[in-house]
């Protein structure tokens, strides 16, 4: 039965970048509410809802009047650098990013950035904008980044917020494996609309091992994905993949998926809110079992299930 209408719905939300309730902590005290996170682990009970970024985001302010969400993905699609054909874009590998808190960009961004040039197929075009002279010096803005065949997408300290604007530009997209999802990634489809780049399940925990393991297993990779995709046949399918990516952020990135996906959240947070009887505790061992198909069925809707054509 659905809960009375006119009664407040309260949403706690994990202010960080990070998530930090442990689905084992949340059993043990039987939270009876879910959490919310600007994005989630497996191993987290938090549930990843769309970030400020989709407001404002300061980062991309200066020139840029509006840096919402909505404006700055139109201004990407329906610029040259995102109408342009991918063929015809520079034969380049890109990412700026800051190294400093993040230990994978830390372990990554130097072995990049000192490959020779002639190590893959297309030049890496890796540089870290920390801070100071460097920002000065190699900070290159979203609409430069899109004239590169491929945009490269390292998480940062935590998840990055990057990735959709390196798939509205029309590049392809080659995602590095990371343990923090945003909560549409569940959506992407590996070669359909990104390339996956990936990792062992201890690179993210030890930088020293993920160093000693750059030559045998990541650069091989990556080199080898390259040589395809800047081949005759392999650029046909690198022009799909980035149409679909940039088709992806447009449509189910857009104002009208969001406002579904918090429909979603707002509904089964209030059923959830209502789902216990007064006092804080399940009457029946009936009441729990409800409360957690409740649970189980708010957990189901939080995950994307989208079919690209």
């Amino acid at each position: 039965r659905p809960p009375p209408w006119g009664e407040p719905l309260h949403l706690f939300w994990t202010m960080l970048d990070f998530p930090i309730l442990g689905r084992r902590r949340e059993r043990r005290n039987k939270h009876r509410l879910p959490h919310f996170t600007m994005c989630g682990q497996r191993t987290q009970a938090e549930i990843p809802v769309p970030d400020f970024t989709f407001h404002s985001y300061g980062k991309l302010s200066g020139r840029e009047p509006d840096t919402s969400w909505a404006a700055i993905s139109r201004r990407l699609r329906q610029g040259a650098e995102g109408r342009q054909a991918w063929r015809l874009r520079q034969r380049r590998l890109t990412f700026r990013g800051t190294v400093s808190g993040s230990r994978m960009r830390g372990a990554l961004v130097p072995n990049l950035m000192a490959c020779a040039r002639n190590e893959t197929a297309v030049p890496l075009d890796v540089q870290d904008t920390c801070c100071g002279a460097r920002k000065r010096a190699y900070r290159v803005n979203l609409t430069e980044q899109c004239r590169s065949r491929y945009l490269l997408h390292l998480e940062g300290n935590a998840y990055s917020a990057s990735l959709k604007y390196k798939l509205a530009c029309g590049s392809l997209v080659l995602l590095i494996d990371t343990s923090f999802e945003e909560f549409y990634y569940p959506a992407l489809q590996a070669h359909k609309t990104h390339v996956p780049i990936r990792l062992s399940k201890i690179w993210s925990k030890n930088e020293d091992l993920i160093t000693r393991d750059f030559r045998t297993r990541l650069l091989p990779d990556l080199r080898a994905k390259l040589a395809y995709y800047e081949s005759a046949e392999g650029e046909a399918a690198a022009a799909r993949i980035a149409a679909a990516g940039q088709r992806f952020a447009a449509e189910q990135l857009g104002q009208g998926a969001i406002s579904c996906y918090w429909y979603a959240v707002l509904r089964h947070s209030l059923l959830l809110q209502h789902a216990q009887r007064p006092g804080g505790q399940h009457a029946t061992p009936e009441s729990r079992a409800e409360h957690e198909a409740d649970v189980a069925a708010f957990m189901g809707s939080m995950r994307y299930n989208i079919k690209l054509e």
